[in-house]
């Protein structure tokens, strides 16, 4: 965790909520000397709604509302205590995801952290930056007791690509980092699918239990070998106990783990190949985040192009 240095934290309406997600920004940026911009965002059809409504001009009307939340996020730095952390604050007008990504692209932010209340699966924004925004995005979901003592990081060990290769090590060390920051567990998982079975099974190619169970014994062998080349790069150790090499659909397969673990968070890639603009979010990874309960921090591969611009 302590790679982030250029935080934009986004505020939402709900307090207490914030309040909460804000305490982990503050520890996080004094462990890592990092600054934080303080943000709200206000989307351009707010002010379109309230321009059909209202009889003052729609440039007025932004300007009032721009005010009126930038008086929100100085009330809220105001009666926190964020001493010892550089802020900024500011308030972001355009469409939602994309004012947040050309902040991010314009300034250098390294990590987006926001709130979600929303009991299954990500709200709009988050999916939208889970998408297209180029550094890594941490949405926050304040459950429970508060505290991130289960950490799973979902792994995809069956790309040798060097792009994959570089994300997986990066998803391993901040897992790593962030259950050492909460004194928690960290998990590892990868989901093995041999996605033809039921074709091999049938009669043009007639394989037998026996053969199908070859085939997944070595899918698992050449797994483990690339998990603990990858832990070897990292020179991170974990117990046995706390590697899940699980057969099944990826989707499944983690949120069967989220469930069984507990995980407060799960850390995990979205894409596999980078360079390549426009370039979103994998079927699977659009899947598993649509339908998540827990905290995620999904992160992209070194080189992610964004296909916003500024």
């Amino acid at each position: 965790m302590k790679r982030f240095k250029n935080i934009l934290f986004i505020l939402g309406s709900n307090d207490a909520e914030e309040e909460t997600t804000a305490e982990r920004v503050r520890t996080l940026a004094r462990q890592n000397d990092a600054r934080v911009c303080i943000a709200r965002v206000l989307d351009e059809s707010f002010i379109e709604q309230l321009s059909k409504i209202f009889s003052p001009p729609m440039k007025q009307m932004a300007e009032l509302a721009k005010d009126h939340l930038q008086e929100e996020v100085d009330t809220f730095l105001q009666r926190s205590d964020w001493a010892g952390v550089e802020t900024t604050t500011a308030v972001l007008k355009g469409r939602d995801f994309i004012a947040v990504i050309s902040k991010v692209l314009g300034d250098g932010h390294d990590l987006v952290i926001k709130s979600d209340l929303n009991t299954h699966g990500a709200d709009q924004l988050s999916m939208r930056l889970f998408r297209k925004c180029p550094c890594p995005v941490w949405v926050i979901r304040n459950r429970g007791d508060g505290n991130f003592k289960r950490i799973l990081a979902a792994l995809d060990l069956g790309n040798d690509g060097e792009d994959n290769l570089r994300l997986n090590r990066k998803i391993i060390e901040l897992t790593h980092s962030l259950a050492s920051r909460e004194q928690g567990k960290a998990h590892y998982l990868h989901a093995m699918h041999l996605e033809y079975e039921a074709m091999m099974r049938a009669p043009r190619f007639n394989m037998g239990d026996k053969e199908i169970t070859v085939i997944k014994e070595e899918m698992r062998r050449k797994s483990r070998s690339s998990l603990e080349r990858l832990f070897a790069e990292t020179a991170i150790t974990v117990a046995p106990e706390n590697i899940h090499l699980l057969q099944g659909e990826t989707s499944a397969v983690i949120n069967t783990a989220i469930k069984d673990l507990e995980a407060d968070v799960l850390v995990m890639g979205t894409v596999a190949r980078a360079g390549v603009p426009g370039l979103l979010i994998g079927n699977k990874a659009e899947k598993i985040l649509s339908r998540i309960t827990c905290t995620v921090m999904a992160v992209k591969p070194d080189g992610f192009v964004s296909p916003v611009k500024i």
